[in-house]
């Protein structure tokens, strides 16, 4: 789970939007398909890139 590859998989992405409450950003987003509006969740409150950086960060810091 440490390394980078593991946060990037789809597989992982999906299952961590999986775990998120239904959240709406904008009146059309129930008109998108599911993969679209997953994805527009997806960039608006996951920042994988970030949370990589930062446990590099706090694991060289160690």
């Amino acid at each position: 789970m440490s390394t980078p590859n593991f946060w990037e998989t789809s597989a992982t992405q999906r299952f961590i939007l999986s775990q998120l409450p239904e959240y709406r950003l904008s009146k059309f987003q129930r008109a998108l398909p599911e993969v679209y509006s997953l994805e527009m969740i997806s960039n608006y409150l996951l920042d994988i890139r970030g949370v990589i950086n930062f446990l590099k960060q706090t694991s060289d810091r160690s």
